[in-house]
Order: C-alpha cells, then sequence, then structure tokens
C-alpha cells in the first residue's frame, strides 16, 4: 500500500500547570471558582493555597492573572478521559499550554481521532479514541511513551487573526491533497470526509488490525489499509459510524441500560475502592452497585486506561448525582456494543492484507 499522510494538522491536547484551578466537574462551580480568581477574593489565603494561585518557574500566572479578564464563553466542555467529560475554563490568555493551532478547530463543531504514536509494548494495542469536544493531554494515557495525537477531521478559517473568531462558513476538510489523489485512485470515486473518518474508525477496532499489526502500532502512529471494494468500504464505514456514535455518547441505544444500581443505607453514593465480582462493580463497602456488568466490559480497555473502573476511581469520596449513575450505565451499554461490533468488523473483513 502507498504511504502518505492523511491528516494535514494534529497535536496533542490542552495541558494546563493548574487542573484543580481551571477544570472542574460541575460547570456551575467552575464558573464560580474562575469568577472568585478574576476578583480581589483570589488572594484570600485559602483559595490561593487550594488552588496553588502562585508563580512557578515556567508559569507566571499572576502576570497572565493581571492582563486576562473572565469571559463566560470560554467556559467549555473537554474530554478528561475515556467517555468522562468535564469543564475547562479555556483562554489562551491563561492556559499555560492550550495547544491552539488544534483546539480552535475543536472549539466549533466537529470530530477528531485521537491516536499515539508509541505505546507500552506488553499490553494489547487499544489506544484509539474519538472526540467532538476539547481534549486534554492524556486523556488516554499518562506515560513516558509520548502524548496522544488530535486528528480534527474539519478547519475551520479564523476572520479575525490567529486566535480571532472563526468562520463557520470558511470549513474545509484537513485530510491532504496527496491522500485524496490516492483514495480516488483506488477506489474510483471519492468518499466524504466522514466516511473516511468513519472508515479508519472501524479498522481502528478490528481485532485482526490490533493482533496483526501490534508490535509496529507500538512504535509509530498507527497506518491504515485500504480498500479498493468500494461495498466493503461501505460497509465498515457504516459500522464505524455506529461505533463513533456510541464513543460520542450518541447513539440510542444508551438509553436502554442493561444494568440496574442498588443502593444501601443511605443517600450518598460516592465511590471508593470499585471492585468486581459476579456481574457486579461494587463502588464502596457500604455495598452500593451497578449489577449486570459482562466481565468483558469491566476489563475493557482504552488506552492506558480500564475505562468502567477508572470512571469510577477519578470520582472516590465524591457523591455520585442521578445523572451520573445514568451516564455510567450508559458507558456499559456504549462498552458491550463496542465489542458487539468489533467482532461484525472482523467478519466483515474477507482477508488480510485488505484489498
Amino acid at each position: 500500500m502507498k504511504c502518505t499522510h492523511i491528516f494535514s494538522i494534529g497535536k496533542s491536547g490542552v495541558k494546563t500547570d493548574r487542573d484543580p484551578l481551571f477544570i472542574d466537574f460541575d460547570e456551575n462551580i467552575l464558573i464560580e471558582r474562575i469568577k472568585t480568581f478574576f476578583s480581589e477574593l483570589c488572594f484570600v489565603e485559602n483559595f490561593a493555597k487550594k488552588f496553588k494561585v502562585e508563580n512557578s518557574s515556567s508559569y507566571n500566572i499572576l502576570d497572565k492573572r493581571s492582563k486576562s479578564t473572565f469571559y463566560p464563553d470560554k467556559i467549555q466542555k473537554i474530554l478528561y478521559r475515556p467517555f468522562d467529560y468535564r469543564w475547562i475554563y479555556y483562554s489562551t490568555d491563561i492556559i499555560s499550554r492550550p495547544a491552539w493551532q488544534v483546539m480552535q478547530h475543536m472549539s466549533e463543531p466537529n470530530i477528531a481521532l485521537i491516536v499515539k504514536r508509541q505505546a507500552k509494548e506488553n499490553s494489547p494495542y487499544s489506544w484509539f479514541y474519538v472526540t467532538d469536544t476539547l481534549v486534554i493531554d492524556g486523556s488516554f494515557a499518562i506515560d513516558n511513551k509520548g502524548r496522544e495525537q488530535i486528528l480534527p477531521l474539519y478547519l475551520y478559517k479564523s476572520v479575525q487573526g490567529d486566535q480571532g473568531v472563526l468562520s463557520l462558513d470558511r470549513k474545509s476538510s484537513s485530510l491532504t491533497k496527496d491522500f485524496l489523489v490516492f483514495i480516488e485512485s483506488i477506489m474510483g470515486f471519492l468518499p466524504n470526509p466522514d466516511s473516511i473518518l468513519t472508515y479508519i474508525y472501524s479498522i481502528f477496532y478490528s481485532h485482526e488490525y490490533r493482533n496483526r499489526y501490534s508490535e509496529f502500532l507500538k512504535i509509530d502512529f498507527p497506518r491504515i489499509p485500504f480498500t479498493s471494494n468500494p461495498q466493503l468500504f461501505q460497509t465498515l464505514a457504516t459500522l464505524g459510524e455506529q461505533l463513533v456514535s456510541l464513543h460520542l455518547m450518541r447513539s440510542p441505544l444508551l438509553d436502554t441500560p442493561i444494568t440496574q444500581f442498588e443502593q444501601h443505607h443511605d443517600r450518598t453514593v460516592a465511590p471508593a475502592h470499585p471492585t468486581y465480582k459476579n456481574r457486579a462493580v461494587h463502588i464502596n463497602k457500604k455495598g452500593d452497585c451497578f449489577t449486570g456488568v459482562p466481565e468483558d466490559v469491566w476489563n475493557f480497555h482504552i488506552g492506558g486506561y480500564q475505562v468502567c473502573q477508572k470512571w469510577l476511581k477519578d470520582r472516590k469520596g465524591r457523591t455520585l448525582s442521578d445523572e451520573d449513575i445514568q451516564h455510567y450505565q450508559r458507558i456499559v451499554v456504549a462498552l458491550k456494543e463496542t465489542i458487539r461490533l468489533m467482532a461484525e468488523i472482523d467478519a466483515a473483513i474477507p482477508s488480510w492484507p485488505i484489498e
């Protein structure tokens, strides 16, 4: 297969030295915190100490604060971990490493693949995900093998300078010209960008692809085999579209839970050390649990994280709301359907290498 770059832009996600200050689970709490940060109350001892409002050798936060102000529209949703969305105050005036080159395009309607150049050698390869929001650096890995690359499908042209207002009418595909020439030459027609992305995503979620090319995937960016068969392309693109819908939490399948939540003793539901036994995820010693969770769902990994365990561990000590409980149940459905679709993708590919 001819090798050519597919996407014209890619970079790791947003990185901030002050996560507890600029990121929160709750949008309203974050708004009030940032208002405080930009007010005189910022220098009240408890606030300044709690959120480390002080300069470091690499980040002059007080100087940045003095030259900026609070902009409510800078509160945005961000992908923090797989299926784990939080809120960030995303202002290039104040965030230490905003990754603006890529993230500006994710502030508008868009979709992006998340991939990794290198991965741990002794673990099954699962370093693929998708997003339609801003992305934190380390969203599915924090290790010494390099950071994820965010690959937006569409690019927006600015109408007011490098960090100005983006024009929704001036949107173009980020797919390179060389790649588009290549794909049209082997298929006889040019698929639309969304179909190309969902085709790629289906390949990413093929067990055979991950196993067959595991050694290459662990040392370099993933390379994609493209079929010259229009019917196979469409089949895989459709399966990939279903995967994308699940992973962006858009699929109507998520509205039908396969688990039950059992609460014990009192109204406070707070995760501690989640464990799995007999198709149940026990989230604390009080006995609160999600029942009906398939074992392969509990063990499912995306990148460096065991999804069902990680989501709960990151909420240790927090009271889960009804919305949180429902979201976790939707994650379980999403992973169950992902496992089903992975088998369908392998069944749809007649042979390897793909022709």
